[in-house]
Parts: C-alpha cells; sequence; structure tokens
C-alpha cells in the first residue's frame, strides 16, 4: 500500500482545491457584492477543520479530503451551462431573478454528489490503508 502524502502535498491539494472553487466563483460573477460569498467559505473551512481536529483525524487527511471536494464542489457552478454569468449580470442590474434558474440540473447534483464521495473515500483509503 502506498504511504500517505505528506503535509506539503495535503496543504497543496487544500489550497488549490480552494484556489479552483475561487477562481471559477469569480469567473461567474459579475461584482464584489456577489464575490463576498468567498469570504464566508472559510470560516466554514476552519470549523470543519476544527471538529475534525477535534475527533482525532489527522490534519493531512482534512487538508486533502477538503481540497478535493471544493474542486468537486466547483463543477456546480457552471450549470446551468452557459447562463450563470448572464444571470448574476441581470441579478446585479437589479432585476428579480428567481432562484430556480439558478438550479442545476439533478445529472449534475448527483454527479457531484458522487465525486466528493468518490474522493472522501480515496482520501480515507490513502491516508487508512
Amino acid at each position: 500500500m502506498a504511504a500517505a502524502p505528506s503535509t506539503t502535498v495535503s496543504l497543496l491539494v487544500c489550497v488549490l482545491g480552494y484556489g479552483v472553487f475561487c477562481a471559477s466563483y469569480i469567473a461567474l460573477t459579475v461584482n464584489w457584492r456577489q464575490r463576498a460569498l468567498l469570504l464566508w467559505a472559510l470560516p466554514v473551512i476552519g470549523s470543519g477543520l476544527a471538529l475534525g481536529r477535534a475527533r482525532g483525524e489527522t490534519p493531512d487527511l482534512l487538508l486533502f479530503g477538503f481540497g478535493g471536494c471544493l474542486a468537486a464542489l466547483s463543477f456546480l457552478l457552471f450549470f446551468p451551462r452557459g447562463k450563470r454569468k448572464e444571470l448574476n449580470r441581470r441579478k446585479a442590474a437589479g432585476e428579480n431573478i428567481p432562484d430556480k434558474e439558478y438550479e442545476p440540473p439533478t445529472w449534475v447534483n448527483w454527479t457531484t454528489v458522487g465525486a466528493i464521495l468518490a474522493w472522501i473515500v480515496f482520501t480515507f483509503i490513502l491516508f487508512r490503508g
């Protein structure tokens, strides 16, 4: 069985995963008011890491797991395909956009859930093996 990734690799995966998520989100939003939501992701990640540490998980496992999950989560941002940025422009201009228009198709949701679960299983196999 292969050795678990080092702390450096785990930190790199976490930073890259968060970077992919942020870059995707910034690419699809119009102004900084819409992008302020990214700052709320930091306390969520921090509290998730703290909860994992309280349960006795290693920081490497947590960073590696969060990084991959955030990268997979960014897949949801690109659906409905080609319409997301236009919807954000209209919303920034003051138009009332129903939430239903922002919802991705069901297959995208299930694909993302599958990718996140696969990453979690891969992470646990890698670190528990």
